[in-house]
């Protein structure tokens, strides 16, 4: 049977071989037709083994996705380590036997051991887009095994800021540290509401100090945005950090965790180095900051992302108790 094409835009191959029914949809007709070529021309030899790679490790598997695919992306090592640690913790099985309940017995541990929601679900997303990836590039010609997994439900949790008085307990904690860098970069995130990362990867080139300003090239959602600080603290960026390439070389992320549990500030799983994040953006909003322009200093993607912040507004339910429908009704 030709492949024919679905009611949903994809493209499907069905034919039966060696007494065995094959059917698989593919988003383009030159995967499909690939497929049914290969596999029929493997089922025509009477192979035992006819789908390609099913005997190669997991890990071998990451590394060719890395190799043809995931060099290109900007994480694109960091996913692949990522890909690696999930593969051996989870025994490193061949990619012909790595099935859902493989992945679901993993996360289940995860989830267990305290790993948030959030963090299993990009590693679903991780490991679905390499499959997809891999039957793209013809090393893989099997239904994604994680196709029909879903995600973990995700709630919204309250964002915790901090108030003025633990702003200066962690910076002074910081302070007493073997290096001022930790403190600086906590600072420049408390004043733009950059990323942890975003800021201890800052590079020279990104500083415009003639204007104040830092220009982020290199973010999460790949949009480029423009940020204002003090003199002060581009003063102090300037003469502490590198000369050239990045501002501060080492990752201080263990330092600031140190100096965190130093103080009792407690904090929500997984709002550790974000809360600094959180804190510029609630009180950005309670000191009657614009949400359409907390948007734009964010970086988000949509308005929606930053209405978590709007019932921070000084004047958020101003206007509740005298427009519902029984204070506000016509006589």
């Amino acid at each position: 049977m030709p492949v024919k094409k679905t009611k949903q835009g994809n493209y499907r191959a069905q034919f039966q071989a060696d007494g065995t029914r094959y059917d698989k949809t593919f988003p383009t007709a030159k995967e499909a037709k690939h497929w049914e070529a290969e596999t029929k021309a493997a089922a025509n030899k009477g192979l035992n083994e006819i789908f390609k790679n099913a005997k190669t490790p997991m890990v071998e598997m990451v590394h060719k996705w890395y190799d043809l695919h995931g060099n290109t992306l900007r994480d694109g090592l960091h996913q692949r380590n990522a890909l690696v640690k999930m593969c051996e913790a989870m025994g490193n099985p061949q990619a012909g036997k790595f099935k859902p309940e493989t992945f679901l017995n993993y996360r289940r541990e995860r989830l267990s051991a305290g790993i948030s929601e959030n963090m299993v679900n990009h590693e679903l997303t991780y490991l679905k887009s390499m499959f997809n990836w891999l039957t793209r590039f013809f090393e893989w010609n099997q239904e994604n095994p994680l196709k029909h997994v879903k995600k973990v439900t995700q709630y919204d949790v309250e964002l915790r800021y901090l108030e003025h008085d633990e702003i200066k307990t962690l910076i002074a904690a910081l302070e007493s540290g073997r290096s001022s860098n930790p403190s600086l970069i906590t600072r420049l995130c408390l004043s733009t509401g950059m990323r942890w990362n975003e800021a201890n990867q800052l590079r020279r080139e990104n500083l415009i100090p003639s204007q104040n300003k830092i220009r982020l090239n290199i973010t999460k959602n790949s949009k480029a945005r423009t940020l204002l600080i003090t003199p002060q603290l581009m003063n102090e960026i300037v003469e502490q950090g590198e000369p050239f390439g990045r501002l501060f070389p080492q990752d201080h992320y263990n330092a600031f965790k140190l100096a965190l549990d130093k103080t009792e500030i407690k904090l929500p799983k997984g709002q550790r180095t974000h809360v600094l994040r959180h804190t510029f953006a609630s009180w950005y909003m309670i000191n009657g900051g614009r949400l359409e322009v907390l948007q734009k200093i964010l970086g988000h993607g949509t308005i929606l992302m930053t209405m978590k912040y709007a019932h921070l507004a000084p004047d958020y339910l101003d206007t509740m108790t005298t427009l519902n429908p029984l204070d506000h009704a016509k006589p």
